[in-house]
């Protein structure tokens, strides 16, 4: 068993005993909690006036001192999805912070006494009822299931009506690929894990664990990608599911398998595309705050392991490793996905079935990772483009996708984001190959227009050559016509760009950068933004600008000094 199990065996034994004991809900909602903006009630908030705050900024404002003031729905939304009690819960865990569990803990009961399940803005989604199951869950492992029996108490009588209502109310979602049926699905099955002898538990845990299969299996590809385009989605849905495995191995109930299949093929994916560097690059919407508050950087498989414990201890034999967690951890895992093509330098791994490509090569102080998008994602936390190219390095990422339009209309037209585009029109962009040789790996995408316009008879192919740090993109256009065109690269945040005498340069505060450009085109700097958080900022977008006819070749190189 890893440390979760464990701990999630000891409170459910402890649910066992005390679940439905004498909840009796306050006679009246204590004010303003059933009002359209909402607060948790009691606590004393004195929060800064940001649009949306992260779990870290959440814990801070949580026992802050001051009046209670008025909270923007984002706020309000995040507070009531209780995503602060895991953070608190592992601080003391771990030996920083016990003092805050208790206020913490009165205010929870408070919230329950409080609260009015169906009404008011914590009621809204069925979504945001699961995210609390699941927030409940994993706090009370971390605790070892040492709570107040009143708490104890409170919580299983609210726990009933938070079943009730996730099993009677679908999840909204954008189509079959998206990450909320998953939360929801995941907050059922730990819903009904924890707290066996609720009226609801049997149903609620049988229903949970079968729908989560099916929700992670649909929003991902046969190799493990995202269907949704948005990797941090993935990861929370992934989040949620360890979860629910690790209460269903403690308590001794069979996963289904097709759970089992599609969560080592995601585990895989996020592998791949964060392994060696230490996180998830900026592609599509951050749908939500991490289910593991106070975890930084929140959005890597490292930080979750860290969150649930799961890494298994010293001399622990290798059967005793949940087969997700020892594929992320590479502890000797079965690799269910595609396999990479390595040599020397570079580690290569394509999932075709999605269009996604992720390089890898050590450099001087990390890895060098370019990720290749040739797949077209529709939906609100996709990305909206096809054929773009990321890159990061250890000190600064260079090529960055500013991220998608969901909470940021500005970001909605494709001229937002990388790209080649002809007549006005993005190409779309289909794989090719994808090699590695010697000290190189090589990626070509065939692009070419999705309907008419005055490119639809031209098609470009886009050769990218990656050699440690340096970037290289070889564009030539191959077929009938002549349109205007131009090719679009956004830049990560803290990058200033100028024009040098041979191109370009870019300066950051931990790297330089140098653009080699050869071919008949305009070069320009416009400015662009990218998300950073929860906020946009401003970041520079090269361009070049030319008329494409068939045999017209463009260099670019990219090259970090």
């Amino acid at each position: 068993m890893g440390l979760l199990e464990r701990a999630a065996f000891g409170v459910w034994r402890k649910a066992r005993s005390l679940a439905g004991r004498g909840f009796v809900p306050a006679e009246e909602p204590v004010s303003p909690v059933d009002c359209p903006v909402g607060r948790i009630p009691a606590l004393g908030l004195d929060l800064p006036a940001e649009p949306a705050l992260g779990a870290d900024a959440l814990l801070d404002s949580l026992l802050r001192a001051g009046a209670p003031t008025a909270l923007t729905p984002a706020q309000a939304r995040a507070l009531h999805r209780h995503v602060w009690w895991p953070g608190l819960a592992r601080a003391a865990a771990l030996g920083g912070g016990p003092e805050r569990v208790e206020p913490a803990l009165r205010a929870l009961g408070e919230w329950i006494a409080a609260d009015r399940p169906g009404q008011g803005p914590a009621w809204e989604h069925a979504s945001d009822a699961a995210l609390r199951l699941l927030s409940w869950g994993l706090a009370v492992a971390w605790q070892r299931g040492e709570l107040p029996d009143p708490l104890w108490r409170r919580l299983a009588g609210s726990a009933e009506a938070h079943l009730q209502f996730t099993l009677a109310v679908p999840a909204l979602s954008e189509g079959p690929a998206d990450h909320r049926p998953a939360l929801q699905a995941a907050g059922l099955a730990v819903g009904g894990l924890l707290f066996p002898e609720l009226p609801s538990a049997r149903r609620a845990r049988a229903e949970g664990l079968s729908r989560l299969g099916h929700s992670l299996d649909a929003m991902t590809t046969a190799d493990g990608a995202p269907r949704c385009g948005s990797p941090s989605a993935l990861l929370l849905a992934v989040e949620a599911a360890l979860l629910a495995r690790a209460y269903a191995r403690a308590a001794s109930v069979p996963t289904p398998a097709l759970l089992d299949g599609a969560l080592l093929r995601a585990a895989w994916f996020l592998r791949v595309l964060g392994d060696g560097f230490g996180g998830l690059p900026n592609i599509g919407e951050r749908p939500a705050p991490s289910l593991f508050g106070g975890v930084a950087p929140w959005s890597t498989p490292w930080g979750t392991l860290w969150a649930l414990g799961l890494s298994p201890g010293e001399g622990a034999p290798d059967h005793a490793v949940d087969p997700v967690v020892g594929l992320l951890i590479g502890k000797a895992p079965p690799k269910p996905g595609p396999k990479a093509d390595r040599s020397k330098t570079w580690g290569l791994v394509s999932f075709r079935d999605s269009g996604w490509v992720v390089a890898q090569a050590e450099v001087k102080g990390g890895s060098s990772r370019a990720v290749v998008l040739a797949a077209q994602h529709a939906g609100l936390w996709a990305h909206p483009d096809a054929g773009q190219v990321l890159w990061d390095l250890p000190k600064a990422t260079v090529l960055a996708d500013p991220g998608a339009w969901g909470q940021h209309p500005e970001l909605a037209e494709p001229e937002a984001h990388g790209g080649v585009f002809v007549g006005g029109r993005r190409f779309g962009a289909v794989l090719e190959t994808a090699r590695v040789d010697g000290r190189d790996a090589t990626v070509t995408l065939r692009l070419s227009s999705d309907g008419g316009g005055p490119g639809a008879g031209l098609i470009a192919r886009r050769e990218l050559k990656l050699a440690g740090a340096r970037l290289s993109f070889t564009d030539r256009f191959e077929g009938e016509g002549n349109a205007p065109f131009e090719l679009r690269w956004p830049l990560g945040a803290g990058w200033t760009l100028t024009q040098a005498e041979k191109g370009f340069e870019g300066v950051h505060p931990q790297a330089k950068l140098s653009v080699s450009t050869d071919g008949e085109a305009e070069w320009v700097i416009e400015s662009g933004e990218v998300v950073e958080g929860e906020s946009l900022v401003s970041a520079p977008v090269l361009v070049a600008r030319g008329r494409a006819a068939p045999g017209q070749r463009l260099k670019t190189r990219f090259e970090i000094k």
